[in-house]
């Protein structure tokens, strides 16, 4: 690892590959672990799962309570259907959806950006 002097610190990228010149090129390539795992999370969603979240980003959850009721009509599936992919979602993408209890209703807040 390179030292700049007495108090520099490593960059992240040197303290990831630990001076491994090919396992650098490899982090360079590759992009950072983080944005790794989010690409990996969203080609592991479903179709059904793909909609729903653009469905949910697109739409205020915040201030109109989430019905699973009427989510199921909207997709033309059963509601189980709904509760699975929810449930999905929160599981592949934590990151990109937040469910919560307020005022007595169920409300969900996404985003479908990676």
């Amino acid at each position: 690892m390179k030292r700049y002097g007495a108090w520099s610190n490593p960059t992240k990228s040197e303290t990831r590959t630990s001076g491994n010149p090919h396992l650098r090129a490899q982090c360079l390539i590759a992009g950072s672990p983080q944005k790794q795992a989010k690409d990996m999370a969203a080609a592991d969603l479903s179709e059904f799962e793909t909609r729903l979240l653009k469905w949910l980003a697109a739409s205020d959850f915040e201030e109109v309570p989430w019905s699973t009721k009427r989510a199921a009509e909207a997709f033309k599936v059963e509601e189980k259907s709904v509760y699975e992919a929810l449930s999905a979602l929160t599981v592949k993408v934590p990151h990109n959806i937040q469910i919560y209890y307020e005022d007595s209703a169920i409300r969900i807040v996404a985003s479908d950006e990676f």
